[in-house]
């Protein structure tokens, strides 16, 4: 449970720790209700995240 005002960035990282990631988000895609955001982003009560690692091929 988040408290009121949490940003993007403070949902998430607990996610990229447990994950064992760099806690910096600069090799992941984050969303906020299907659009793009920055972890700076202010959530709001039923906001729906999504956590995106980049990937690539050919």
């Amino acid at each position: 449970m988040l408290k009121e005002g949490s940003s993007l960035g403070e949902a998430v990282n607990p996610v990229l720790e447990k994950c064992h990631r760099d806690n910096s988000t600069g090799s992941i895609l984050l969303a906020v209700n299907r659009e793009y955001s920055k972890e700076d982003r202010i959530l709001n009560d039923g906001d729906e995240i999504a956590v995106m690692p980049l990937v690539s091929g050919g």
